[in-house]
């Protein structure tokens, strides 16, 4: 029976190799080339960068991000601060867009 399996598996072995190594060369493809959702990442420039509950210095600090942390946003900017998510926002000028983003 083995000298059955070693064949079938000596092939599957080479067909996986050749998916892996032709694929290794390949260039991620944005998400609106794929079908997917926008991307929206950002990285934070700024040292320690308060994330607050809205789109002002009046707003209460919530949490704090660290420099070069990746954060997820949105394409909704508000009197210079861009929305994070719910109830999260952040100084848009202290975020750099992640190479991949197709939102700005």
């Amino acid at each position: 029976m083995f000298l059955f399996l070693r064949p079938l598996l000596l092939i599957g072995a080479a067909v996986a190799g050749f998916i892996f190594l032709s694929n290794m060369g390949a260039a991620p493809q944005p998400p609106e080339l794929t079908g997917g959702a926008p991307r929206c990442d950002f990285k934070v420039t700024a040292d320690l960068l308060n994330v607050r509950s809205g789109p002002s210095t009046q707003y209460p600090v919530t949490a704090k991000l660290r420099r070069d942390a990746l954060t997820p946003g949105t394409v909704e900017l508000d009197n210079g601060f861009r929305k994070l998510g719910n109830e999260r926002w952040v100084a848009d000028q202290y975020l750099s867009p992640d190479k991949l983003n197709t939102c700005r």
